[in-house]
């Protein structure tokens, strides 16, 4: 009996808030959202679904309709079955735009990655602020960008990414640029200025990481070291 009445006032809360099945990753009940930044969301949810078997889905409503932003999600939640089936692994991040309140519901499969503590913090913390000053796409990006964290993710240009690869490509970057870059300062600082191509090595790969920065330490001053071989092995010409 109690399931039954559970069910009934269910749907009469999803009827009432004219919540319709959900359709895609991102859905805004309020039309806040552009085309474009539907689509973006949507493509990181979908790319970190596939990279973590997690997935991730977002529902923008009008208003609470007297219910608590608690009890609203999980009903949401329970009616649209957000995540794989056989698996407890579904986010569902409700706004509720005029009430300014954000809520992250989670599968029980979470707390390896995120527990409720978390999600209320990425809320509180995060999303309410901005959506108090009615920035309800901010506020998405924002808690989308800090679950995504959680996971070792980031939002990407194209779709979620590993935190890890951007860096390493960065610090892979950083190094090949660093190479032409210190033998230029060795090769034409003065014999007293030695210091400089080394010192300076170490400061960008600092940037990074203290490995990269040993490393680009270790190349500035080899970099010194070929140039005063160059100097005194190979004098100028005429």
């Amino acid at each position: 009996m109690k399931f039954a009445l559970s069910l009934l006032l269910s749907c009469f809360l999803l009827v009432s808030l004219q919540i319709p099945q959900s359709k895609s990753y991102v859905n805004d009940l309020t039309s806040t959202l552009t085309q474009e930044q539907s689509l973006f969301l949507d493509q990181q949810l979908r790319t970190f679904e596939a990279m973590e078997g997690v997935q991730i889905v977002v529902i923008v409503i009008p208003k609470l309709e007297g219910q608590t932003i608690e009890t609203t999600s999980q009903q949401i939640a329970a009616q649209w079955q957000v995540g794989p089936k056989g698996h407890d692994s579904g986010i569902l991040m409700l706004v509720a735009k005029e009430e300014g309140k954000s809520y992250i519901d989670l599968g029980y499969g979470m707390d390896a990655n995120i527990n409720d503590e978390m999600a209320r913090k990425i809320s509180q913390d995060t999303m309410d602020p901005l959506l108090g000053r009615g920035k309800v796409y901010k506020a998405l990006e924002g808690g989308i960008g800090h679950i995504f964290q959680d996971f070792g993710k980031t939002i990407g240009s194209s779709g979620a990414v590993s935190v890890g690869s951007i860096w390493d490509m960065t610090s892979l970057i950083i190094f090949l640029l660093a190479i032409p870059v210190l033998y230029c300062i060795a090769r034409f600082s003065a014999s007293n200025q030695i210091w400089i191509s080394p010192a300076l090595g170490f400061l960008m790969g600092l940037t990074q990481s203290l490995g990269l920065a040993v490393a680009l330490g270790c190349m500035g001053g080899l970099m010194v070291l070929i140039c005063y071989l160059i100097r005194t092995y190979l004098p100028p010409r005429g």
